[in-house]
């Protein structure tokens, strides 16, 4: 990445301006544009109906066996094949979940891949609802996991916010050389810490 300031005459009107010419791979070059307008859009339209258990996005119902249900989620994520959402008992309470997965391949490191790639452009997702702060670890699995949680609720939005974790997860499956991409939105059982 080279940025370069440059002096720029505009003869038409006499003056002279110091302007930044950026070349090559920039920051804000991979972070403006179509795919991320509708990332953003996608991702915020989601985090929002978070508050309503996603009862806004639920599409379709799928049963899966007498005690499992799924629905199709109405908004999916470019790039992400499309999502479910279910609910699961987590501490005595229900959780709803977004899921949808990014790729699955036999292919550890185009799996890898995937998953920091597209790690990339969420970090650079702004969320209308709230300040999130990112955390990556391995779980006892040997799952690369990238996990949001909320730090602070903007103003004027509800507190539920404080339950938002949103997760990246790597999955090699064992026995093989396959691996899977999943982001999770969610809530936990308790407000992150906020009381």
């Amino acid at each position: 990445m080279i940025n370069q300031t440059c002096r720029c005459i505009n003869p038409a009107i006499g003056t002279i301006s110091y302007d930044y010419q950026f070349r090559g791979d920039t920051l804000l070059q991979d972070t403006i544009g179509p795919y991320y307008q509708k990332l953003s859009d996608s991702l915020n339209a989601i985090t929002n109906d978070f508050l309503n258990d996603f009862k806004n996005i639920k599409g379709g119902k799928v049963k899966i066996n007498s005690k499992s249900i799924m629905w199709h989620s109405k908004i999916n994520i470019p790039g992400l094949e499309p999502a479910m959402i279910y609910s699961q008992p987590e501490a005595g309470e229900e959780i709803w979940v977004w899921k949808a997965r990014l790729i699955r391949t036999d292919d550890k490191k185009i799996g890898f891949k995937a998953y920091k790639d597209f790690l990339k452009k969420l970090r650079f997702t702004k969320l209308d609802c709230c300040v999130t702060e990112l955390k990556e670890n391995v779980d006892y699995m040997g799952d690369y996991l990238s996990t949001w949680h909320t730090l602070l609720v903007v103003p004027g939005k509800d507190n539920k916010f404080k339950q938002l974790v949103i997760t990246l997860r790597y999955h090699e499956n064992l026995g093989d050389n396959s691996a899977e991409v999943f982001l999770y939105i969610q809530g936990s059982p308790s407000d992150n810490g906020f009381r």
